[in-house]
């Protein structure tokens, strides 16, 4: 099965690949046989993969001592060749707007909202509006502060 289909660990690394160049791999992690005060370290992350699924190119098999997991560790590195193999773009990099017109990076402009100042309000109709839709006016005497 194709990596680059969901359900598998390694489909994060491959999900982005056009569907023309689906990826199969295997991931795993074997034991280093020792046991030390990290027990991150006890294991070496494993991949090999082969792309295109249906008429391979290009293989891959790699091994990370101490990578956490195969897809973590060792499948980073093929995803980094087979992006180079086949001319996929950095999985990474922004997506560049341009306006074709001036060819500059697209800006927006938006206009900042009007917000009515509560001291030029002054006008006992509109704090009564307030005051029928359940406001309270605050008392100074009301006011507590916390230290």
């Amino acid at each position: 099965l194709a990596v680059t289909e969901p359900g598998g660990t390694a489909h994060f690394l491959f999900y982005h690949f056009p569907p023309e160049i689906q990826v199969g791999a295997k991931t795993g992690t074997a034991e280093t046989g020792r046991r030390g005060d990290d027990s991150k370290k006890d294991f070496f992350g494993t991949f090999v993969a082969f792309a295109p699924f249906d008429n391979p190119e290009i293989a891959f098999a790699g091994i990370v001592e101490y990578g956490p997991s195969g897809s973590g560790s060792a499948g980073l590195v093929c995803r980094d060749i087979l992006e180079q193999y086949f001319g996929i773009k950095d999985h990474l990099a922004e997506p560049e707007t341009t306006d074709i017109q001036t060819n500059r990076p697209e800006t927006i402009t938006m206009n900042e909202p009007e917000v009515p100042s509560i001291t030029d309000a002054g006008n006992d109709e509109e704090v009564s509006e307030f005051d029928e839709e359940g406001h309270e006016e605050m008392k100074d005497d009301e006011v507590t502060t916390v230290p």
